[in-house]
C-alpha cells in the first residue's frame, strides 16, 4: 500500500480465479531470476522465492498480491490456449515490464 492505496489499482469485486487453486501450484522459472515455487495452502496460495515465503492473496481473476519488504506486488498467472496455466508474471522492477516465469512443473 502506498498512501493507503494499492498501487495496482482497485479490486474488481466478485471475480473468482479461473482455475482451482491446486492448478496454480508448480515451479515457475526464469533464466536470470531463478524459480518461484507456488503451492496450495488450504484456501489460499503460497509462494517461495529465493528462500522467502509469501502468502498470495487473491485480488481478482488470475491476479494475486503479496508484500515483500513492506511493498505490494502482483502476481499475474497466464493461461495458454490449452486452458492450462503456463506462466506467471511479477513486476519486480518498476521501470521494466513484469518478469515472466515459465512453468516447469
Amino acid at each position: 500500500m502506498i498512501g493507503g492505496r494499492a498501487f495496482f489499482g482497485p479490486k474488481v469485486e466478485d471475480k473468482s480465479p479461473s482455475h482451482e487453486l491446486n492448478e496454480y501450484a508448480g515451479t515457475y522459472s526464469h533464466p536470470g531470476y531463478g524459480d518461484v515455487v507456488v503451492s496450495e495452502d488450504g484456501e489460499t496460495l503460497r509462494a517461495i522465492y529465493h528462500g522467502n515465503e509469501f502468502l498470495l492473496k487473491h485480488l481478482h481473476y488470475d491476479i494475486f498480491t503479496f508484500e515483500f519488504m513492506e511493498m505490494p506486488f502482483t502476481v499475474s498467472f497466464r493461461t495458454g490456449v490449452k486452458g492450462e496455466i503456463e506462466s506467471l508474471e511479477i513486476p519486480f522492477e518498476g521501470l521494466t515490464p513484469p518478469i515472466r516465469f515459465e512453468r516447469k512443473t
